[in-house]
């Protein structure tokens, strides 16, 4: 309630089955809860990086604001560095509850995926198809590098599990139809 008092958010339509909120609109952007009760910012879109680095700054500092009163504090982490996967509750949204009994079919860290991870994500426009498929094999090239640069992850219920990114072991094992580079997207190269 903080956000819409405050700083000028919205509450979305989005409700759980007992009229939870469970999401924030504003100027294009929203901040939703996922699964395991993370934040996602899934910004407005922008022109450039400068503009999203601003809406981000933005965002945190909201946060902040709020939630330094309370002494609470924000992590930057890919995987929760100590809870177990029992230990976190499941938001009350359908689609989650559907994912929660069709993803496990899929992948042994599925529902880690779901409760566990967290990640900016970036999404990017192109003018034309020869500059989509330009795109999405050069970000594919790059998800190692880009793994290896942000990783920050190396804990796993509370003890170190011996790699940077717990986050990335998790989606290797999650959905082959989600995941995973398609073998088409480096064919004739």
């Amino acid at each position: 309630h903080a956000l819409v008092k405050q700083f000028g958010w919205a509450y979305g339509s989005d409700r759980g089955p007992n009229d939870e909120i469970i999401d924030l609109v504003r100027n294009g952007a929203s901040i939703t809860l996922e699964p395991g009760g993370q934040l996602e910012l899934s910004g407005a879109p922008l022109h450039n990086v400068h503009q999203t680095c601003a809406e981000f700054s933005q965002h945190y500092d909201e946060l902040q604001a709020i939630s330094g009163p309370m002494s609470l504090a924000w992590m930057a982490a890919g995987h929760h560095p100590w809870a177990t996967r029992d230990e976190i509750h499941w938001m009350p949204k359908g689609r989650y509850q559907v994912m929660r009994a069709y993803l496990p079919t899929r992948g042994g860290r599925a529902l880690d995926m779901m409760l566990r991870t967290c990640t900016v994500q970036a999404n990017f426009d192109y003018a034309s198809e020869a500059q989509c498929g330009q795109r999405f094999r050069l970000a594919n090239a790059m998800a190692p590098v880009l793994t290896a640069i942000f990783a920050n992850s190396p804990y796993l219920e509370g003890r170190s599990a011996g790699v940077a990114s717990v986050r990335s072991q998790v989606w290797l094992d999650v959905d082959p139809d989600r995941c995973g580079v398609p073998r088409f997207a480096f064919e004739g190269f």
